[in-house]
């Protein structure tokens, strides 16, 4: 009789654990919305497409237009096609970036950051696709030294000749 009513305690304590967690998690993430969100987040992040941590922010997926993205506005094509301006110069200033052609016709875009503990990102662009250089944060890097103070908010986005997301 001891045996069963232990086992009923037990069984109690572990369905409030499981009932507490579940709470704890939905109201830590605020809503199954941004469960959902970060589910999509780590899918794009899982993309063969990217090597290295430099991913877009759940506010662009996948399938979504870049120009219709708030994001549009700090992003600067680096391939195949390098921008030039003035604004690209600073967005890129603690960045190089290089190319290399693929076997299977796709070509490799890295984007280093000058910063050591920053590491490198490397997209596989396909022909007719283009990269995007995205500065998040324009204020976190230092012109003088090339170094980017808050690290992983740069990173590339690959576009189709629409500008979708891929």
């Amino acid at each position: 009789m001891n045996k069963n009513i232990v086992m009923v305690v037990i069984g109690i304590l572990a369905l409030a654990v499981v009932v507490e967690t579940g709470y704890i998690v939905k109201t830590k993430l605020g809503s199954d919305e941004r469960a959902e969100s970060a589910a999509a987040t780590r899918e794009l992040a899982a993309s063969p497409r990217v090597a290295g941590t430099h991913t877009a922010p759940p506010q662009l997926m996948k399938g979504d237009k870049l120009a219709d993205s708030p994001l549009a506005k700090s992003a600067y094509e680096v391939y195949p096609t390098m921008d030039t301006s003035d604004a690209a110069k600073a967005a890129l200033v603690s960045w190089t970036v290089t190319t290399a052609k693929n076997a299977d016709g796709t070509t490799s875009v890295t984007l280093t950051s000058k910063n050591p503990a920053d590491p490198a990102s490397t997209y596989k662009v396909k022909t007719g696709e283009k990269l995007y250089f995205v500065e998040m944060s324009a204020g976190d890097d230092h012109a003088d030294s090339d170094t980017d103070l808050n690290l992983r908010d740069d990173f590339g986005i690959v576009v189709d000749a629409s500008g979708i997301v891929q």
